[in-house]
């Protein structure tokens, strides 16, 4: 931190004269004086004209006798860089929040169509495995087991719990405040993983779309956790 102090400190400085001097340039004067028949100048022209003869040096008896003035300065300054950081900190927390909303959104649009988009696939493979067969009649059960490996295959139900157990536990750090910029980093890192496994279980251009919207939103949340501590 840089500052810089001003004001009337004519207490803390002294003047003195330089005699020697001032002797010299009274001599040299009369003697011109003397020479060309001119009137002696006197102390105040002497000194207007010769400014170097009083020499302004500060004093040395007491170099903290500013330090109040600079304690002052310095405690403004020191309250308004906390007062600063607090209101940044409180507009990164409103805007983290606000696109957490917008993914736990996506993520709730998601949720809503995979029960419909597995019932889909299971008829489409029903369909399949009829039109591969022809007039062979099929085993239920071994239909039936068919369906179930597709469904574990595709099933992104713990994926889901995990994200939503991250918004509720990125929601926590922004309320606990103090030094959480690490811990969301790296919930954000989580949050990625599961959602990079849910567009590979899935693999649907719908679900797809929405993932990728996910994703949006979780660099943009990365971006802000980076000008936290």
């Amino acid at each position: 931190m840089f500052f810089s102090v001003s004001g009337d400190f004519s207490d803390l400085t002294e003047v003195r004269a330089d005699s020697n001097l001032a002797r010299e340039y009274r001599k040299s004067l009369q003697i011109l004086s003397r020479e060309l028949g001119l009137e002696e100048v006197g102390l105040s022209t002497l000194l207007a004209t010769y400014p170097e003869i009083l020499i302004r040096e500060q004093k040395n008896e007491d170099p903290e006798a500013i330090w109040p003035v600079v304690e002052s300065v310095l405690d403004e300054a020191l309250n308004s860089c906390d007062l600063m950081r607090h209101q940044e900190g409180e507009n990164l927390a409103g805007d983290l929040l606000g696109r957490l909303t917008v993914f736990k959104g996506i993520l709730d649009t998601i949720e809503s169509v995979i029960p419909d988009l597995l019932r889909t696939r299971e008829e489409n493979l029903r369909e399949r495995l009829e039109k591969l067969l022809g007039n062979v009649q099929l085993d239920p059960a071994r239909l039936a087991q068919e369906v179930v490996v597709m469904a574990d295959k595709t099933d992104v139900t713990e994926e889901i719990v995990r994200l939503h157990c991250h918004i509720q536990q990125f929601e926590l750090f922004l309320k606990e405040g103090g030094g959480v910029g690490r811990k969301l980093d790296f919930l954000i890192q989580e949050f990625l993983r599961e959602v990079n496994t849910l567009a590979s279980k899935i693999n649907d251009a719908a679900i797809a779309h929405h993932t990728v919207d996910l994703k949006s939103e979780l660099e943009k949340m990365r971006e802000q956790v980076q000008n936290i501590e």
